[in-house]
């Protein structure tokens, strides 16, 4: 039996959050697993509106930063699979919430069954932290 997990994937403007993706994970989903893969990938992105830049760890909004982790982590059949928005009761035994605004690292919430906030924060905060939780 896996550990599952939940991924809501958020836009922050104007102090308002607008969910644009939800990800469901069948395995890995403690945070030395799905927390650290997305601590990894996030670290150090440039959220930026409009681009003439041509490098690495650079996304054109929050739908761009979204679609390349879609691109980072689904591997092939099974595992990584798109929800629809606001899902949730799916079994899961954690949920991460990732919150992109332009010119912002990402943050990252990580929540265990039931709601309850482990941790909340840039990745690289989440890196150094990831084998606590």
């Amino acid at each position: 039996m896996g550990t599952r997990s939940l991924t809501h994937v958020f836009e922050k403007s104007e102090d308002k959050l607008t969910e644009i993706l939800c990800i469901y994970r069948q395995y890995d989903g403690y945070p030395s697993g799905v927390g650290k893969d997305y601590a990894e990938f996030l670290n150090g992105f440039e959220i930026v509106n409009g681009f003439g830049l041509d490098r690495d760890k650079l996304a054109n909004g929050a739908g761009c930063l979204a679609a390349q982790l879609i691109k980072n982590i689904k591997k092939g059949v099974g595992n990584v699979y798109i929800y629809p928005i606001a899902s949730e009761g799916c079994g899961e035994d954690y949920t991460y919430e990732i919150i992109i605004e332009v010119g912002k690292q990402p943050i990252i919430r990580i929540f265990e069954y039931e709601r309850k906030l482990i941790f909340e924060g840039a990745a690289k905060d989440l890196l150094s932290k990831v084998e606590e939780l």
